[in-house]
């Protein structure tokens, strides 16, 4: 059980979430979800270029799952064109949502939401014009703050760490009558 639904109805749930949510996620970033893995081992399609937490079970035994989310490349990205590569708003954005969703991907079910505290961007190298994955790891998770980190590297070179963030964010529960349904009845 993820999100306390059924594994693939939550990663349905997400994927919706993830990518369409948000016009900024939609239309501006244009971000994909490729993975929601188990960090007991590493997610399938890229391996860590940077060590995490340790895996397993994190605070009030929540299941700690990786997030991977790709970035395609768009030529308005560009921060610096001598260099090029790409502005670093976009790699605090495509971090914030990443960590984000890994939070929010602890809470227990539909009830509540996460709402960013703080986030924490280490710029490591200068991310090439090119398409980029960002991995977002559970830290912590209690009732009313969770700790996520996320990583950033180059879609074509895992090894090229470009940015990593640690966010905290904080756990709203929804007020009554508000809900997420109309994502969740997209995906049914």
């Amino acid at each position: 059980m993820l999100l306390g639904l059924p594994r693939a109805q939550a990663v349905a749930v997400m994927r919706s979430l993830i990518e369409g949510a948000s016009p900024f996620a939609r239309e501006t970033l244009g971000v994909r979800l490729v993975e929601v893995g188990l960090s007991a081992g590493q997610p399938r399609s890229y391996r860590r270029p940077v060590d995490s937490p340790s895996p397993g079970r994190t605070g009030c035994g929540t299941v700690r799952e990786d997030i991977v989310i790709r970035l395609p490349y768009k030529p308005g990205f560009i921060g610096n064109p001598d260099l090029p590569c790409m502005h670093g708003g976009v790699i605090a954005a495509l971090l914030d949502h990443t960590a984000g969703f890994t939070a929010w991907a602890a809470l227990p079910d539909l009830k509540s939401r996460v709402s960013t505290v703080n986030l924490r961007v280490d710029y490591v190298a200068p991310a090439p014009c090119v398409d980029h994955i960002a991995i977002g790891t559970l830290v912590h998770a209690g009732n009313k703050i969770i700790t996520a980190d996320a990583i950033v590297f180059p879609e074509n070179d895992p090894s090229t760490l470009v940015a990593i963030a640690r966010g905290t964010f904080a756990v709203n529960r929804l007020k009554e009558g508000q809900n997420i349904s109309k994502w969740i009845e997209r995906e049914a």
